[in-house]
């Protein structure tokens, strides 16, 4: 079995790979290494950096700092926490979309979907079972599990994952949404950002190939003022997609105006100020500034858009 390596070893092998000090020294390097970071997840935003073989043999990163890794991760962490957000806020409102549009369908009475869906899925309601001990639903749990779940019901036992998979049966079964096939980009940032995973350290020669939809890049190019090249270079990045695919969500199923204007502010806030903070780190990283300016643009309308709405 490997044992886990050191502080100082993880500064070797660093170094080894062309990563440098001068920024943050390799005594402020170790201890963030040790108290707030581990070294898997640091070194996953080298992948925005770009490797070349020095006269001594070895394949390093070109001009990469410590300090560049350090603060791609802390930026990382708020964007996280604003996708949790929103994702939050979308949720909410597929939950009331669908029981407002079931309320109003002559043909659906709130039982029949989720019979359909928990037939053709069945290994939801017993997994949902399972952990009635461990879940803020255990008297639902109770009350429901041996009769028939109303859909008011289920959307509060099923997670993020299965109520778009839900969302998809509604609309196969009435063609009520049109969303659907953009919730899945959702629900797998959503998840990223939920589990901790690095959101962007795969900006530069991301090999995704991802085509994006349609009315994903109509949205792109209302929301900025970027070629169709740039749009579709930039969409093909899986992050990038799945973060402009969200942004197209929230605005579209998000019904309060109010809610809309606080998370764009909060997201404005973030490009516009905390990741301008050590905008220097990024000025010969193409991937980096692209992106960000990509992203940024779409933020400020949306923001501007926003803004005019609750004042007028």
């Amino acid at each position: 079995m490997k044992e886990l390596k050191t502080p100082d070893e993880l500064i070797t092998i660093m170094k080894k790979n062309g990563i440098k000090f001068n920024i943050v020294d390799e005594e402020n390097a170790k201890h963030f290494l040790a108290e707030h970071n581990y070294y898997f997840k640091l070194s996953a935003y080298r992948k925005n950096y770009e490797k070349r073989i020095y006269p001594d043999g070895n394949n390093k990163y070109i001009s990469l700092e410590f300090a560049y890794l350090q603060e791609l991760s802390t930026i990382d962490m708020y964007l996280r926490y604003l996708v949790i957000k929103m994702c939050l806020d979308i949720e909410h409102s597929l939950k009331v979309n669908l029981v407002r549009n079931i309320e109003d369908n002559p043909d659906e009475d709130g039982y029949n979907i989720t019979k359909i869906f928990l037939d053709k899925y069945d290994n939801i309601l017993p997994d949902i079972i399972k952990h009635k001990s461990n879940s803020y639903c255990g008297d639902l749990i109770d009350a429901y599990s041996k009769k028939d779940i109303p859909i008011w019901v289920l959307i509060e036992l099923i997670s993020f994952g299965n109520l778009v998979f839900l969302y998809k049966l509604y609309d196969d079964t009435y063609g009520s949404f049109r969303i659907c096939p953009l919730l899945f980009r959702v629900k797998n940032l959503r998840n990223a950002a939920a589990h901790s995973n690095c959101l962007i350290n795969q900006l530069y020669k991301d090999k995704s190939g991802i085509k994006p939809y349609e009315k994903i890049r109509k949205f792109a190019k209302n929301n900025t003022k970027f070629g169709n090249t740039m749009i579709d270079s930039k969409l093909s990045n899986r992050i990038i997609n799945d973060f402009i695919t969200t942004l197209y969500v929230f605005d579209n199923v998000v019904n309060s105006e109010k809610i809309k204007l606080a998370r764009y502010t909060e997201l404005r806030e973030l490009f516009n100020v905390r990741m301008m903070r050590n905008s220097e780190y990024f000025k010969d990283n193409e991937a980096i500034k692209t992106a960000y300016n990509f992203c940024k643009e779409v933020i400020d309308n949306l923001y501007s858009i926003a803004y005019n709405d609750n004042i007028n």
